[in-house]
């Protein structure tokens, strides 16, 4: 994408957040410009908050910040010196401050042509519209949506919510998650029992004459334990806490408003004693894989953890109607193969659609090193998928995997960007 082009997408924005962003971009790219030697200027936390409530869920922004040169840090977007071109800063900071003195000049033309017609009669005001009215309306070409009302508030959210979980999968190649992973992780025994099944399956092909992919099979036969163990060993599915005094049921209170390290907490009441207890929702691997319980996104973001620690490529995949599981790279199959814990369901992308009767709408796989809209595999019926995806345009959908993608793959060889 050229420079120009994707400034032509920061326009895609509403017109209060496309004048926002640029007047940010503006301010970045001035720092630069007056103090090219000063490391502070050019570096970008992604928890700064107009970075990560602004810049990162508008359309074109994380591409924008590309194009001049910003490159992906562990916690930090950085411009390299020897990346910099002061000549193609300069040339982008006069595209922008084109680009938005034109919708300035605009709003001025459309608040001047206001407020004459407030200053006119009542016979003028319910007269026809005026020339000058209806050529401010065509100055600037109107983006067609095709999503719900309650538009850029709630396509911003998702847009965001991918964002989160793009950055929230980087914690699985920790180490010190990684060896939190292994430690609790009985391998001698899984591939024990592996090694038996195998040997089952190998005596039943020699009887039966039938040959057996054993690479596929070996897979399959692992996968198949390690679920087996996470749910039936490992992991506790928890709807509501039993009582810690006097362990009877409990029933839903709030959520709290009080967020612990940014962790949503859940209030319940015990219905015999009335003690009350929380429920934190954690979002950390580490802390899931100790306290090893919760629903299916702790189970979904625990066991994507623990493929991890044992080098499988994986994905975590997050249902937005209400569900994560996790997509494991099967390398004798040379595909990504559907991996649910909480069901211990393997190679079943069906389950969801025609067993349990969801309407699904958009099903997103999060790697450490892409994002894939993976909806598709997850549903016989695209036709009337395709109805229930209003949240976002396609487009805009397809631009923010693509910047993503472009996030996380930066520092990756071209080889591997291609594999």
């Amino acid at each position: 994408m050229s420079m120009f082009k994707c400034i032509e997408s920061l326009e895609e924005n509403p017109e209060e957040v496309f004048l926002q962003v640029t007047s940010i971009l503006l301010r970045l790219v001035d720092n630069v410009l007056h103090y090219p030697s000063n490391p502070k200027y050019r570096k970008l936390r992604l928890e700064n908050k107009l970075i990560s409530t602004v810049i990162m869920p508008s359309i074109g922004a994380m591409e924008c910040l590309f194009e001049i040169g910003f490159q992906e840090g562990e916690d930090a977007l950085l411009l390299p010196p020897e990346s910099t071109s002061i000549d193609k800063l300069k040339r982008f900071r006069e595209e922008i401050a084109k680009r938005r003195s034109k919708y300035l000049k605009d709003n001025n033309s459309t608040n001047n042509q206001t407020s004459q017609n407030n200053s006119s009669g009542n016979s003028e005001r319910q007269s026809t519209p005026q020339p000058g009215a209806a050529a401010t309306s065509q100055s600037r070409p109107v983006v067609s949506r095709n999503i719900s009302s309650n538009s850029t508030q709630t396509q911003n959210q998702f847009l965001e919510k991918l964002r989160q979980h793009s950055t929230m999968v980087l914690q699985y190649e920790k180490e010190d998650t990684k060896r939190k992973a292994l430690s609790v992780l009985p391998l001698i025994e899984i591939n024990e029992r592996v090694e038996r099944r195998m040997r089952q399956h190998q005596q039943h092909a020699l009887k039966s004459g039938q040959p057996i992919n054993e690479d596929s099979l070996q897979e399959t036969l692992f996968f198949t334990e390690l679920m087996c163990w996470f749910k039936n060993d490992f992991f506790e599915w928890v709807n509501s806490p039993k009582c810690t005094q006097c362990d009877c049921d409990t029933s839903f209170v709030e959520t709290s408003t009080t967020l612990i390290e940014s962790i949503r907490v859940e209030v319940y009441k015990c219905g015999k004693c009335s003690a009350r207890l929380t429920f934190p929702r954690y979002n950390e691997a580490k802390t899931l894989l100790e306290t090893r319980k919760g629903r299916c996104g702790e189970w979904a973001n625990a066991f994507t953890a623990v493929v991890r620690a044992l080098n499988w490529e994986a994905r975590l995949v997050s249902d937005e109607s209400d569900h994560a599981w996790t997509e494991v790279y099967f390398k004798s199959e040379g595909r990504w193969v559907h991996c649910d814990p909480c069901e211990c369901a393997l190679d079943k992308p069906l389950l969801y659609e025609k067993g349990w009767k969801k309407k699904l709408s958009y099903v997103i796989g999060f790697s450490c090193e892409d994002v894939q809209d993976v909806t598709w595999r997850y549903s016989a019926n695209h036709s009337a998928l395709l109805t229930r995806r209003r949240l976002c345009t396609e487009q805009q959908l397809v631009r923010t995997i693509e910047e993503l993608n472009h996030l996380r793959q930066a520092n990756l060889s071209s080889a591997r960007r291609k594999a």
